[in-house]
């Protein structure tokens, strides 16, 4: 039984190194760095976060752009988002496949816009008029 807590301890400690924060506070994932301006949530923390306003509002302006968006689950597996604005509606290509729990896919969907919507503890960021219902439509929480 020992022997078992002592393997667990060391393999918890592996997947911490598997993703990682260095000094400059760059996210890495395995080897590979994550784009400067890639939008991370890790647990409520967010990093680039004026990158998103950004991107709102440019929507909001109707001009075309393009965003990548990492949350981390809460056993720190890593979910994509990239979306995109071609001016006129957002497509959101969801990427589940490094989420040990979820449900391992990717997932499209065109939608109209995006609707902030804010409570006392947070505010949600959802995708709306979608042509899919299969995605999830929630694209980030800020926590208060």
């Amino acid at each position: 039984m020992l022997a078992l807590l002592a393997f667990l301890i060391i393999l918890a400690g592996c997947r911490e190194e598997e993703i990682a924060a260095n000094e400059k506070g760059d996210v890495q994932i395995g080897s590979s760095t994550v784009a400067d301006d890639t939008v991370v949530d890790r647990h409520g923390k967010l990093r680039n976060e004026e990158r998103f306003t950004e991107f709102l509002l440019n929507v909001a302006d109707e001009k075309s752009d393009q965003i990548q968006i990492i949350v981390f689950t809460t056993e720190g597996d890593p979910i994509y988002r990239e979306l995109s604005f071609d001016g006129v509606a957002v497509k959101s290509v969801m990427d589940s496949t490094k989420d040990q729990y979820g449900s391992g896919e990717i997932d499209e969907m065109t939608c109209k816009t995006i609707k902030e919507e804010e409570s006392p503890d947070r505010i949600e960021y959802s995708l709306e008029d979608c042509d899919a219902t299969d995605g999830d439509p929630i694209v980030l929480v800020k926590w208060k």
